[in-house]
């Protein structure tokens, strides 16, 4: 895959702020988990005529968040950020790559944690958060307000 904006190529990165970006990145992926939750219940109920009753999955989403947050925070530093900065180091930094990155890291994890037959809709929309992540984080990253602290 090739960068197809050649401006971004030059675009400095503060390897300091990116650190904290994945922190940001672990913070925002747990608020849209839970999200998820509340969307996947709402999807079914209408779909599958269930009964729907907020209150379950948004308690389910803040009891779970305690084990969601430590899984976003190791797949952020252990998994995507050596692959992000080899993407940087390539000169792959665009936000579709940024996205594309999170979407296919998070399906994965949630392929591994999810049983699919049983929660596909939970399963897209957790990659649609995903990709949610990786752009808010690339934005954050790559904004850095002190450019003049920032390194190629």
């Amino acid at each position: 895959m090739t960068d197809t904006q050649p401006s971004q190529n030059k675009m400095p990165l503060n390897w300091g702020w990116a650190g904290l970006c994945l922190l940001m990145g672990a913070i925002i992926g747990t608020a849209l988990t839970m999200v998820a939750f509340v969307l996947e219940h709402i999807v079914r109920a209408i779909f599958f005529a269930i009964p729907f009753d907020i209150l379950a999955p948004l308690a389910m989403g803040i009891g779970l968040s305690s084990i969601i947050f430590p899984v976003f925070l190791f797949g952020l530093l252990i998994l995507a950020a050596p692959i992000w900065a080899l993407l940087h180091k390539m000169g792959l930094r665009s936000y579709p790559v940024a996205i594309a990155l999170d979407v296919i890291l998070t399906g994965a994890a949630a392929w591994y944690f999810l049983s699919l037959q049983e929660a596909w809709t939970l399963f897209l929309i957790m990659m649609v958060m995903g990709g949610i992540t990786g752009y808010l984080i690339w934005f954050m990253a790559y904004n850095v307000s002190d450019s003049s602290n920032a390194r190629t």
